[in-house]
């Protein structure tokens, strides 16, 4: 569940909990055995115990760890972010040997985060190596995620700050392009792309400036419209109105209306840009409309929107100056 909570000092809170020592049967008699204490119901894991998981319950045909992956988790875990008693599933085998099905990033996160973490344990009899094998396959095929709009929803977000759905997810689209100082998804900290929470703290600052954009763009046709929502573009907006209001309206209730937009108009130029059939990645959406924003914001012409490798620099703001590699 997404809920925007805390500050710095939640940000910077090294630990979820206490970390327990793991039980041990009498001194020097070694630690019980996993058998023991991986067992159904709600299991605090220390990173000893999930090290000694990950040395002792492997499953050879596990899908290779994803260390990006591992990282966010962690990181997710050490900012408080992470809930408490999701489930890991471990099948035991006829011989008491337990093998990690499903959890395996969580547990290396929690040995990457050094954190302690409660999860629901689930574990299930396995009569052999071929039962293994189904109970790994049926997870996660049948699922359906839930989308951002679903995650906004269920803030109450939209209802909340007066936006339509698409503006408010192109506003938690925009928040990783603007922390990432419109540098590209390649050099963002994948924390920061992933976390649901970061983006909507970030989003706190920005929802005012969106109801100024969405008033701007809404008469603007569908095929200008949903150009105008993409997350990159909506990012070059919102720091755009934040900075130069007045400006910044005209230049986007101009794109938006086209109310007889002459040669040379950048926001003429930028429409043009838009409807011509092309991939375009967030980094270069995002310049294409910057540059258009530049031209007009110094009242130059501008007949054609060539976008080209180098940073991305958004006159009047904050961002005038090309981010520091």
């Amino acid at each position: 569940m997404l809920e925007a909570k805390g500050g710095a000092d939640v940000l910077d809170a090294p630990t979820v909990a206490p970390r327990p020592k793991l039980v041990k049967t009498k001194p020097d008699a070694g630690p019980v055995p996993l058998s023991k204490i991986i067992t159904e119901g709600v299991i605090t894991i220390t990173p000893e115990l999930a090290l000694r998981i990950t040395q002792q319950c492997g499953y050879e045909r596990q899908r290779p760890i994803r260390p990006a992956h591992v990282n966010v988790l962690a990181s997710q875990m050490r900012r408080r972010e992470w809930t408490s008693g999701t489930q890991i599933h471990f099948a035991r085998l006829p011989d008491g040997m337990l093998v990690l099905l499903n959890g395996n990033h969580r547990i290396h996160a929690v040995v990457r985060s050094d954190t302690t973490v409660r999860f629901q344990v689930l574990v299930t009899d396995a009569p052999n190596m071929d039962g293994l094998k189904t109970l790994y396959r049926r997870h996660d095929r049948m699922q359906a995620g839930r989308t951002i709009a679903d995650a906004l929803a269920a803030e109450g977000l939209v209802e909340k700050h007066g936006l339509q759905v698409r503006m408010a997810q192109a506003v938690f689209k925009a928040m990783p392009v603007i922390h990432n100082n419109f540098q590209g998804a390649r050099k963002a900290d994948p924390y920061i792309l992933r976390s649901d929470e970061h983006r909507l703290r970030m989003a706190d600052d920005w929802w005012a400036t969106a109801q100024l954009y969405q008033d701007a763009i809404v008469k603007a046709p569908e095929i200008i419209k949903k150009h105008l929502a993409g997350g990159a573009v909506t990012a070059v907006a919102l720091v755009t109105l934040r900075y130069q209001e007045a400006k910044a309206d005209a230049f986007w209730r101009g794109i938006a209306n086209n109310d007889g937009l002459r040669d040379g108009d950048p926001r003429r130029a930028y429409i043009s840009h838009l409807i011509t059939p092309r991939p375009r990645s967030d980094k270069q959406a995002a310049k294409a409309a910057a540059l258009a924003w530049n031209a007009f914001f110094r009242d130059r012409p501008l007949n054609t929107v060539r976008v080209q490798a180098g940073p991305t620099t958004i006159l009047g703001t904050s961002f005038a100056r090309a981010p520091k590699s």
